[in-house]
């Protein structure tokens, strides 16, 4: 028998955009026709699940609302370099480090494709002369490509090894965040990344998504997953896994 209980929720996008990159990057490695659709959509995704886990750092502060607002509208990096330096004042956000400078160029990677404008790009071309006196042209390498990531700036190039490339990249920068510069355990990123609720006695919890659990399960058969930055169950489960918050 089903119980209804009165809550709130804070819901976070964290979950759905990580596992739509996640879902896309799957689809991708089938090597169709679709390959360069499904990359687009994994790599733009992944930057966005970025952006969402900056504003849910930002989100738990203790700041005045009109502060808040300063503070959303600053670049994605600088939102992290911000919460970082309110949890942990003498620790530096090294924009040197490599998952960092990786990360700066899926951002503007994905800059790039939401502002979309004519484009001038540097490569190499062959031709075929057909018998209808048709010229087909084939691009065989863009030479403009991301310096540490070496992704296309077109997204008309990406493949599912750029989608895989942006899926490593995605979790070697969240454990460097999470993990090493913030010092946090699993369940308390857990609890920052994920939706949370509220009942109506003031107990707090988060909550893991079925979606987001498969979509983990995915980057484990891949083996894509060197650390682990947060808590998410595995097996058999009901959909949502709820651990309380802890203030």
């Amino acid at each position: 028998m089903m119980t209804k209980i009165e809550e709130n929720w804070e819901h976070s996008p964290f979950e759905e955009l990580f596992a739509n990159s996640v879902f896309f990057f799957q689809k991708a490695l089938e090597k169709n026709d679709d390959e360069n659709l499904y990359s687009r959509q994994a790599i733009i995704n992944s930057v966005f699940a970025i952006e969402a886990s900056a504003n849910c750092c930002i989100s738990t502060l203790n700041i005045s609302k009109t502060f808040f607002g300063d503070i959303e509208m600053l670049r994605t990096l600088s939102k992290f370099e911000f919460y970082l330096s309110q949890i942990k004042p003498l620790t530096k956000f090294d924009r040197g480090h490599t998952s960092v400078q990786k990360v700066a160029e899926l951002i503007t990677l994905r800059h790039n494709y939401v502002h979309p404008k004519p484009t001038k790009v540097k490569g190499e071309f062959k031709t075929d002369n057909l018998d209808d006196g048709i010229t087909r042209v084939y691009k065989v390498d863009n030479k403009n490509k991301q310096n540490t990531t070496k992704i296309s700036s077109l997204a008309s190039d990406w493949e599912a090894e750029n989608a895989k490339t942006t899926m490593t990249t995605l979790l070697d920068f969240y454990a460097y965040f999470f993990i090493d510069l913030c010092s946090f355990d699993l369940e308390t990123v857990s609890s920052i990344l994920c939706t949370k609720n509220q009942l109506k006695d003031g107990t707090k919890h988060w909550v893991i998504s079925d979606e987001l659990k498969r979509a983990f399960s995915i980057l484990e058969n891949h083996k894509l997953i060197k650390r682990q930055f947060m808590k998410v169950p595995v097996g058999e489960c009901d959909i949502l896994f709820v651990q309380e918050v802890e203030e």
